[in-house]
């Protein structure tokens, strides 16, 4: 967890580890479930959840070998999720193998995030997203997104410096979660471009499904 100099690193968040064979309901559930209340697990379910200790450590106990979903908890409002890692491997698939515990598994987050705002028209109560237009980032964690507001208004700060899709998505329209990033989608939104520690104005616009 990156800190600013001079101060104490912040409480690291929860982190769930889900063998590949649950099922999609309850990795929903655990995706989607608010920071402050984490999901309860089922005893001999295959999912692993855990709370770091005050130096940002943890273990997962008794993991059988296998394919495993790893999933880092919300990030704190000032941090980005960087990276998740086993060994020195990226572990961002679905599927990462996990076959003894010689590899640690380390989740960074940092804090040189840029803004990205802007308006919306007609957007009334609606969404706005930023995906990235990186296939393997394509994931809860990676994906930012926030309510339109007065005006349309929008504003999602401590986004990962990279290169996103926006667009937005009305009230009673598309569901955010079950949105396919298809070519229909890709050509209405606005290619975003996110720096470190700046702030990028954004012309997002509703997208029609």
């Amino acid at each position: 967890m990156e800190t600013a100099e001079g101060q104490a690193a912040p409480k690291s968040p929860r982190v769930t580890m889900e063998h590949a064979d649950m099922s999609a309901g309850f990795l929903d559930f655990v995706l989607f479930s608010s920071p402050s209340s984490p999901p309860p697990v089922p005893a001999g379910s295959g999912v692993f959840d855990v709370g770091p200790d005050g130096n940002g450590a943890f273990t997962f106990k008794n993991v059988y070998p296998g394919e495993y979903v790893i999933t880092p908890g919300f990030a704190l409002p000032s941090h980005y999720l960087d990276s998740i890692r086993l060994g020195a491997r990226d572990a961002l698939a679905p599927n990462v193998q996990i076959l003894s515990g010689a590899e640690p598994i380390t989740i960074t987050y940092k804090r040189d995030g840029g803004t990205v705002r802007g308006s919306v028209e007609d957007c009334g109560p609606g969404t706005v997203v930023l995906i990235p237009r990186e296939l393997a980032r394509r994931l809860d964690g990676f994906i930012r997104q926030t309510t339109c507001g007065q005006n349309g208004h929008f504003e999602i700060p401590a986004v990962r410096p990279g290169e996103y899709y926006g667009f937005a998505v009305a009230k009673g329209g598309p569901n955010v979660r079950s949105l396919e990033l298809d070519q229909t989608v890709i050509n209405q939104s606005v290619r975003v471009s996110v720096r470190a520690n700046e702030a990028t104005d954004a012309e997002i616009r509703l997208i029609a499904r």
